[in-house]
């Protein structure tokens, strides 16, 4: 995953990079952190927090065996919605950032 100013200006900042298809999706209020989801091929998809400073560790926000996915944070970055095939189809759902995933 790389970040691009989008005037086009500069040069390309590598944020993450790993074996693992990923999709940003949201970014934090305070814009100090990316929500994406990510997976292999073959695995479910989960939706993870990548600080954008200091060591940019990736972080679990959602990880469970079903696909979580498409995950945006609330204006006030204390709620994720994102949707997930947990019932056998693909719902909505929302609740608070789960503690350790806070911004």
């Amino acid at each position: 995953m790389y970040q691009k100013a989008l005037d086009g200006s500069g040069n390309d900042d590598l944020l993450l990079e790993n074996g693992l298809s990923k999709y940003p999706t949201s970014w934090s209020p305070d814009g100090r952190s990316l929500l994406f989801f990510a997976g292999a091929a073959g695995s479910s998809t989960d939706v993870w927090r990548l600080p954008l400073s200091g060591d940019r560790k990736p972080v679990p926000v959602l990880q469970t065996p079903f696909n979580e996915q498409f995950g945006r944070l609330s204006p006030d970055g204390r709620w994720v919605v994102y949707q997930s095939n947990e019932s056998s189809r693909p719902e909505i759902y929302v609740q608070p950032l789960p503690k350790g995933s806070a911004l």
